[in-house]
């Protein structure tokens, strides 16, 4: 397969995301193209992804109606 320039350019970022998500810091290279930094959004994302999810608190038949009523 010919390394076209796009493909160079997508494999670069995803191996600077990929960098940055193992903790590496970021390689400053010339000529690259410039990487936005993560923003402090992210963090409480994040956090909100991996907080416990509440438990159901349904009924056994309201649960068993929601969980069929695509079959019906």
């Amino acid at each position: 397969m010919i390394p076209f320039r796009r493909q160079r350019l997508a494999t670069s970022v995803t191996n600077r995301i990929l960098d940055l998500y193992d903790g590496m810091p970021p390689r400053v290279v010339p000529g690259a193209p410039a990487a936005p930094e993560p923003l402090e959004e992210g963090a409480v994302v994040d956090a909100q992804l991996g907080a416990p999810k509440a438990p159901v608190d349904a009924d056994p038949q309201t649960a068993n109606a929601i969980a069929t009523a695509p079959l019906v």
